[in-house]
């Protein structure tokens, strides 16, 4: 009996956009034509991996949802240390930065997006991420953060290091 072909997952990942509180950057340049890819491409879904804005202000967190308001897919963030220099902007992301609303199950595969904003894996991440590691059964597993491995301070990349 041949083995059945599951089709690939398709993602993509958005980070460091540094969006202002200004629509007449390149960079919103560039985020409108992300979008427009985006919804041409229909990956199974899109990942902000942190720094979306320039410095976590209101109006320019309001201005990156009105524009996600057009993806026709799902979208997941987790944040970056931008998003900490002003927490106004922190408030409109909400329930999206919550854990649960951090992971995502296709098939046998899971994707996390832990929260590296502060430059470590906290306490409350590294549980959240054992527990998820317990109970969810995946055999795959993709995790998605603002900072990579090589960036986070010395002990909780060694941490992760041993997670993975």
């Amino acid at each position: 009996m041949a083995a059945t072909s599951r089709p690939p997952i398709r993602f993509i990942v958005l980070t460091d956009l540094h969006l202002s509180d200004r629509l007449d950057t390149a960079a919103h340049s560039a985020l409108q034509w992300a979008i427009e890819t985006i919804n041409t491409e229909r990956p199974d879904f899109l990942a902000i991996a942190g720094d979306a804005t320039t410095y976590g202000t209101h109006t320019s967190t309001a201005n990156l949802l009105a524009a996600l308001d057009r993806l026709q897919v799902p979208v997941y963030f987790t944040p970056g240390n931008a998003e900490l220099r002003n927490r106004n902007g922190l408030s409109l992301l909400g329930n999206r930065l919550s854990p649960a609303n951090r992971h995502l199950r296709l098939d046998d595969l899971s994707i996390l997006l832990p929260d590296t904003s502060t430059g470590a894996i906290p306490a409350t991440e590294r549980q959240w991420l054992d527990n998820l590691s317990g109970i969810d059964g995946a055999t795959r597993r993709i995790l998605i953060t603002h900072y990579p491995l090589d960036a986070l301070v010395a002990e909780s990349a060694e941490w992760l290091n041993q997670w993975l």
